[in-house]
């Protein structure tokens, strides 16, 4: 068994146990069209005449495996070399040329600057995995402080609501005693109503409701005074 791996036009071509180089992969190297693929050449009857002979002097010319990583068909050095010739002589040469090369030994190394470019390329794909896998840490981790934020919003638009109905009833109150305390001190409607800013009904219920309740002194009703609502009349 020989095994000499040969790579044409960025392309490595495989070979079998025996020796045999993969079909396909010169295929893939001369360009891949549809027209050059080695089905249509192995239909020329003239291929076939041309297995038969190689095969017979030797082991078999022409193998195919249908199955895993290396199926594909394998096809002898001669094989290679009429294939190479049906598709193109440009690539024909090129296939000539590789075959001497790896008989005088002359086959192209990887030059050191090669290897470690290809060892930088390793690298920088593992660190662009591993910097994609935190991002989408980092991901899940923003959206599950958006989700915070938004809670804490609404709890937080929450309270506003409750401070907003706090201060208004404290400055209800405000003016409530204000009403209250300008009244006992004898003001008119018309000064509390320029003080407080509040309307006249406004402030005749408030009056009212102090001396219902006792807040206010209660004054008999023929001694009501005009614009203040009646204690008797209301019951």
């Amino acid at each position: 068994m020989h095994n000499h791996a040969i790579t044409i036009a960025n392309t490595t071509i495989h070979q079998d146990e025996h020796g045999r180089y993969c079909l396909n992969d010169l295929h893939k190297a001369a360009g891949g069209q549809e027209k050059h693929r080695p089905a249509q050449w192995l239909r020329s009857q003239q291929t076939k005449e041309l297995i038969e002979e190689i095969s017979s002097v030797g082991i078999r010319a022409l193998v195919s495996i249908n199955g895993g990583k290396a199926r594909g068909s394998y096809g002898s050095r001669e094989l290679v070399y009429c294939y190479a010739m049906w598709i193109s002589p440009m690539f024909h040469l090129k296939v000539i040329q590789t075959y001497d090369a790896l008989v005088t030994g002359n086959l192209a190394r990887p030059e050191p600057q090669t290897l470690a470019l290809a060892t930088q390329v390793g690298q920088l794909t593992d660190m662009v995995k591993a910097l994609t896998e935190a991002l989408h840490v980092q991901d899940q981790r923003f959206i599950g402080l958006q989700g915070q934020m938004i809670g804490s919003q609404k709890g937080h638009i929450r309270s506003l609501g409750v401070i907003a109905q706090l201060q208004k009833r404290h400055e209800a109150e405000d003016i409530r005693r204000t009403i209250i305390y300008m009244k006992a001190r004898g003001d008119s409607n018309a000064e509390i109503m320029r003080v407080t800013g509040k309307c006249s009904n406004y402030i005749r219920q408030r009056v009212f409701i102090a001396r219902r309740d006792g807040v206010l002194p209660a004054i008999p009703a023929e001694a009501t005074p005009q614009g203040e609502l009646n204690l008797g009349g209301a019951a």
